[in-house]
């Protein structure tokens, strides 16, 4: 709904309160044309008076569109109350022409206003474009100026472009020296997993060779232990038998000492070893006395003789 249809309505509020007739009518009406939904249909008639219904009804319409209020002022002529619908439209069409004067009014100050900020952005660019005619002379002045330098490098072009040149064919070097190093360094990185390979190889072997060392410590202190065993027993025997040679010995000695009838507390085989030497030696003509005789040790034939 227009402002002037609002502003319409509004005025002749106190009409229709007072003059309005039928207004059940006029909700159905309404209703019909979808101006209204029965909600606000049955809020307007449960108001108790017919002032507070009018009010509810009017607060509705305003906040309806413009065929709405349209629709109203056939439902007050339908109903009854043409002469209420004829004050909101002389109303409307003097709030109209006043509310297009102050349109009017209110576009020729906004107008007057947007020229006036016009001018102030004329005169904002027109000092902008004083300053940028500046800026531009400048310009220009630097412009010549570097042409001026342009020249100049032109003329050391030539020299920087051998240089160029020279950086160049440095730089081609450069990368193939690279290339090769990278080529180098592929190759030394398989030596390194060559060796790496072949260090766990040697380690490995290693490891073996420690498990048969320790293999062969053990075996070899086993066999230790066994000769131990053995030289201790062939010690004892050793030792048994020295001692039985020393007793030989001495009952040897004593025998030759004491004569023939003396008795030799030895074992029996040394005894009978013993007897059958001296009755060897009694047969034998340098045996003088139970004893050798000195004639008898430089002779020939005790040399090949032997004294058991």
């Amino acid at each position: 709904m227009e402002m002037s249809q609002k502003i319409a309505l509004s005025k002749c509020i106190r009409i229709l309160k007072k003059n309005i007739t039928n207004l059940g009518e006029v909700m159905d009406f309404l209703l019909q044309y979808g101006c209204l939904t029965w909600d606000e249909r049955n809020r307007i008639g449960m108001e108790k008076s017919s002032d507070e219904q009018c009010q509810h009804l009017l607060d509705v319409m305003i906040r309806r569109g413009r065929k709405c209020y349209e629709y109203f002022l056939v439902a007050l002529t339908s109903s009854g109350n043409n002469h209420i619908a004829e004050e909101i439209k002389n109303t409307y069409e003097k709030g109209a022409e006043e509310w297009k004067l102050k349109s009017m009014e209110e576009n020729i100050s906004e107008k007057n206003d947007t020229i006036n900020d016009l001018i102030s952005r004329v005169n904002k660019l027109e000092g902008q474009l004083l300053l940028k005619s500046e800026k531009v002379e400048e310009a220009h002045e630097e412009r010549i100026k570097t042409l001026e330098d342009i020249k100049k490098l032109k003329e050391h072009t030539g020299q920087r472009d051998s240089d160029i040149r020279a950086l160049i064919t440095k730089n081609e070097e450069l990368e193939r020296i690279i290339q090769n190093l990278n080529a180098h360094i592929d190759y030394l990185k398989k030596e390194i997993q060559l060796k790496d390979y072949a260090m766990e190889r040697m380690e490995n072997d290693r490891r073996k060779t420690e498990n048969e060392h320790t293999k062969a410590m053990q075996d070899l202190r086993g066999q230790q232990q066994e000769t131990h065993g053995v030289c201790e027993e062939l010690m004892e025997r050793l030792t048994s038998q020295s001692k039985d040679i020393k007793a030989l010995t001495k009952a040897f000695q004593n025998a030759n000492n004491k004569g023939d009838n003396y008795k030799i507390s030895a074992p029996k085989h040394h005894q009978l070893r013993r007897e059958n030497t001296v009755g060897s030696c009694k047969k034998d003509p340098h045996y003088l006395n139970g004893r050798m005789s000195t004639y008898a040790v430089n002779t020939p034939s005790s040399k090949n003789r032997k004294i058991i």
